[in-house]
């Protein structure tokens, strides 16, 4: 059967979201052989550093980012998701990996919210149906949980949903302007040396520790939650658009919530599943407007 290319558009932006929906199982198998989050994301960002430049040499792509942009690009990668990926991957550590996969995708309203606030973006009537969709499906995901769950892992993960709205925000200008693959690099690069250089400084970056199945999970979370989710994602923009690879995109908790089940034997509540599927209809709302809109202005222009 030959796949047209919005099949393949389709099929790859969703192997790109389960690269993504398996981070924090993978996550959570390294923690249980030992694994502390600095050593772990090291491991994960200089691998994924490694396989990079490997394709970028390969590729013969040409780095061709300026250099006020290159200080941004490493900028983003150490403070942004260096700080974002430790607060995720410390959530992590703490409560149920599908729990975590919900509560992370609270953050496209967290970005209609800031935008609003920093009057990036006006709060259309769609938006703020969507921001509220997301705030009950995030009161019914954690409103069963709140005696039982570890707050400070449910904090830690809101936390880095507002970095990473943050850091959306403050991304979306300078990789407009850069080719993806040079730019992954650097930002890739950028957090390898951050938890390097945090790690050493804290003195909890345990190189002469890591076992065979951590060497593995970093492995894992290397190529398929960062090469494969990352680079998928961008050719899935190339073949359907940006609007519909978000939509499609916005499997990944369930493919987090369906691989904890099968590994960890992790179960939701009917109210905390249905308030997760609120979160990804906020997300779909966002991304219909958004494209409604786009094609509206195409038009008018």
């Amino acid at each position: 059967m030959i796949l047209t290319e919005d099949k393949k558009g389709i099929l790859i932006t969703a192997l790109s979201a389960a690269g993504f929906g398996a981070m924090p199982v993978i996550a959570q198998f390294a923690y249980s052989y030992g694994s502390n989050v600095t050593t772990l994301l090291f491991l994960r960002f200089s691998i994924a550093s490694f396989i990079f430049l490997l394709i970028l040499k390969l590729s013969k792509t040409t780095y061709d980012i300026s250099k006020e942009d290159t200080i941004r690009l490493i900028f983003l990668g150490a403070a942004g998701y260096g700080l974002l990926s430790s607060l995720y991957f410390f959530g992590i550590s703490l409560i149920p990996a599908s729990l975590s996969g919900f509560l992370l995708y609270s953050y496209p309203a967290i970005v209609t919210l800031l935008a609003f606030l920093g009057q990036e973006e006006p709060l259309y009537r769609e938006n703020f149906i969507s921001l509220i969709v997301a705030i009950i499906g995030l009161a019914m995901v954690l409103g069963p949980v709140f005696t039982t769950i570890n707050l400070l892992g449910v904090g830690s993960i809101l936390a880095a949903a507002f970095v990473y709205a943050i850091y959306i925000l403050a991304s979306n200008r300078v990789l407009k302007r850069v080719n993806w693959l040079p730019g992954s690099t650097v930002v890739t690069i950028s957090a390898a040396f951050f938890f390097l250089i945090t790690g050493s400084f804290r003195g909890n970056l345990y190189l002469n520790q890591i076992s065979t199945e951590i060497m593995l999970s970093g492995i894992g979370l290397a190529i398929f939650s960062t090469i494969v989710a990352v680079a998928g994602f961008y050719l899935g923009i190339s073949l359907i658009g940006p609007s519909r690879a978000s939509i499609v995109s916005s499997v990944e908790p369930l493919v987090t919530v369906v691989l904890s089940a099968l590994f960890f034997a992790e179960r939701l509540t009917f109210t905390q599943f249905f308030g997760g599927l609120l979160i990804i209809l906020s997300i779909i709302i966002l991304n219909k407007f958004k494209n409604y809109r786009e094609k509206a202005f195409d038009k008018s222009v």
